[in-house]
């Protein structure tokens, strides 16, 4: 397809109220050329001398080696920023069209269109009083869509797709005028849901589940006769509130089994926190109020051997505290009464 034509297809969705896009793209209304220093503008084209009503001069810019670099449309007799009026084109030094853009005033309006140096399409998507708006389409350098995104005014707004080479998705958002919002999607290659969160206003709120991959397990350890490792991953639960840590947080291990499950509240941790090993015995318990251990602490050894037992007070060891070995025996040097965490007695 014409690199034009290609353009202007790949403009179609864009809302209207922008200049006319055959005039755009291919201006050829007539006037006087520009500076004598300017190289020559590309075959059929002529300069610009009036868009949207006002008069305008077509300035023209090279690289050293005098291929063409830019073609740009100010205010006539002005060259400051915020006199570029109209349409502008700029080319990488193979010749190729690398951007395509309106001006109004100095500010982007109306289709825009970003390519990489093989000539294959980067971005494409619509400028409203200088901010993004409407929908935009991103590609990879093979020309393969990799995101679409939605914009109001320049915040993002709507839907947020990322996608995998093969079209699949692998990330989805929802925005409202900037920030995040509803329910956050991530998935792998394969298709496997890997996180779903939840935003309210711009941050994590309600319930978080998420997937990490740790490792792969050997095929011949599961006996797989078709040589497939396995991914090792572990399991997530989160829960927020305004952005904040809070209520119940639990984690399992690669086979399953829950290894963790702590409290939040206010972003600390607050209430009681359960260690377990992956055979599923119990290997501490600890309460916490305020981020800061509280109450009693109980510790096992993987055969359930009580390894230690006592109180925290504001963090630190009070009353009566006693720790065993692993074959049940006392440690004697360390039990006793404590105070602000100091033995002070047998």
């Amino acid at each position: 397809m014409h690199l034009v034509a290609l353009i202007l297809t790949l403009l179609a969705a864009v809302p209207g109220g922008q200049p006319d896009r055959g005039d755009l793209l291919d201006p050829r209304t007539t006037g006087p050329s520009g500076g004598q220093d300017e190289p020559p503008l590309p075959p059929g084209w002529e300069p610009i001398v009036e868009f949207q009503g006002e008069a305008v001069d077509t300035i023209r810019e090279s690289f050293p080696d005098g291929r063409l670099r830019r073609i740009g449309c100010y205010l006539a007799g002005r060259r400051d920023a915020a006199a570029q009026h109209g349409p502008e084109w700029t080319w990488w030094p193979n010749g190729l069209l690398q951007g395509q853009r309106v001006l109004v005033h100095g500010k982007q309006e109306g289709p825009s269109a970003t390519f990489y140096e093989s000539g294959i399409p980067d971005s494409v998507g619509g400028f409203l009083a200088d901010g993004r708006h409407g929908q935009w389409s991103f590609y990879n350098e093979k020309g393969i869509l990799k995101a679409l995104r939605n914009f109001d005014h320049g915040e993002p707004h709507g839907r947020f797709l990322i996608l995998f080479a093969d079209g699949g998705e692998k990330l989805e958002q929802e925005f409202d005028h900037g920030q995040q919002v509803g329910i956050e999607r991530e998935w792998t290659l394969d298709g496997e849901l890997l996180r779903e969160a939840h935003f309210r206003a711009g941050k994590l709120h309600g319930q978080l589940e998420r997937i990490e991959f740790t490792g792969k397990r050997p095929a011949e350890e599961v006996g797989d006769l078709q040589g497939t490792d396995t991914l090792l991953r572990v399991r997530h639960l989160e829960n927020y509130e305004d952005g904040l840590k809070s209520g119940t947080w639990k984690l399992w291990d690669e086979n399953g089994t829950q290894v963790l499950e702590e409290n939040y509240a206010k972003d600390q941790l607050h209430g009681v926190t359960t260690r377990w090993r992956p055979d599923g015995t119990l290997a501490s318990r600890v309460t916490y109020t305020e981020g800061r251990i509280e109450g009693d602490l109980n510790a096992w050894y993987d055969n359930d051997q009580l390894q230690m037992q006592g109180r925290m007070v504001d963090g630190k060891r009070e009353g009566t505290w006693r720790y065993w070995r692993r074959d049940g025996s006392r440690i004697e040097a360390w039990c006793g009464e404590y105070a602000a965490d100091q033995r002070i007695s047998d």
